[in-house]
């Protein structure tokens, strides 16, 4: 079984994924905090913000990439369908 330029697209937005949301479980801890003196708590929210941000672009594309191809089977399209849903539930909360 050969992996085309799109599947490996899609398992490296997998991993990529998996690593940020394991950086930001990590780094976003109580206990861990890098405090930079004279940084107002407005500027200190732009890393974990921006982080939410690119883990929401990463997943909704591949999620967007998967239903419209038409390429893939119809459990692999209601994971994307979900994982729309669910991302769009996060930022309306």
């Amino acid at each position: 079984m050969a992996i085309d330029a799109l599947d490996a697209l899609v398992v490296v937005t997998v991993v990529v994924t998996g690593a940020a949301l394991i950086g930001y479980r990590l780094l976003g801890k109580k206990g861990i905090r890098f405090p930079l003196p004279g940084v107002s708590p407005l500027m200190e929210m732009i890393p974990k913000s921006s982080m939410m941000i690119l883990i929401s672009l990463l997943v909704l594309s591949s999620s967007l990439y998967i239903i419209l191809s038409g390429h893939y089977d119809d459990g692999s399209q209601k994971w994307a369908f979900g994982t729309v849903g669910s991302i769009m539930g996060f930022w309306l909360k």
